[in-house]
């Protein structure tokens, strides 16, 4: 009986790893974001590098220029990761859904923040 449990146990621990590294993978590629603001449409374009439950990438807003993306971490379906210039960090939390991923965004003091749903380029 110890020989069935040990073994239910390892294949349930290999399930859950499997599904973790598939939420991971998910995140992988190129995904844009349209805001409407008051006067005109702002994108942001991000590009995920992702290893394992961590990852990196870039962050464009419209055509500005490329912002690294740092502390990237996915714990299930849940991101988090900064992005931008050191001396004004934004930071990012979101939600991956498939190919929509809803991501709240605040500024380092937290006095701007915005709302955005990112849907994966195909």
């Amino acid at each position: 009986m110890l020989s069935r449990k040990s073994g239910f146990l390892i294949i349930f621990c290999l399930l859950l790893t499997s599904i973790a590294l598939a939420s991971a993978a998910n995140l992988a590629g190129t995904w844009v974001a349209t805001v409407e603001g008051q006067n005109s449409a702002h994108t942001f374009t991000f590009l995920f590098d992702v290893k394992g439950d961590t990852f990196t990438g870039t962050v464009t807003p419209d055509s500005d220029q490329a912002q690294p993306i740092s502390d990237g971490k996915i714990d299930g379906n849940k991101v988090t990761f900064k992005a931008g210039p050191s001396s004004d960090l934004a930071y990012f939390t979101g939600t991956l859904d498939g190919d929509s991923l809803k991501l709240d965004l605040a500024d380092p003091s937290g006095t701007h923040q915005l709302s955005m749903t990112a849907t994966r380029k195909k």
